[in-house]
């Protein structure tokens, strides 16, 4: 079966929202410890160690979301649940 034209073209709109609507990784600050674990394991260098500490006293990071790609690698690395991906 072969798409109509207008049916075509709503295929691909549909498709360009999907690309435009890219998960991107979130940190709750107040649980890093400081590691940098996810400093390294970042393969866009989007995850920024900053000398800001938190509540408990740890450095902290920031992301970059204009470099973020939502891959998990931070949420996969960190071993205190820093990390959620939406």
């Amino acid at each position: 079966p072969t798409l109509g034209r207008y049916e075509f073209r709503a295929a691909i709109r549909s498709e360009n929202k999907k690309e435009d609507i890219m998960a991107k990784a979130k940190a709750n600050t107040e649980l890093c410890k400081g590691c940098r674990l996810c400093v390294r394991a970042c393969p866009r260098h989007a995850i920024i160690p900053l000398e800001l500490v938190n509540k408990n006293g740890y450095e902290i990071i920031e992301i970059d979301q204009e470099l973020c790609i939502g891959c998990g690698m931070c949420y996969k690395t960190c071993p205190d649940n820093v990390f959620t991906v939406e």
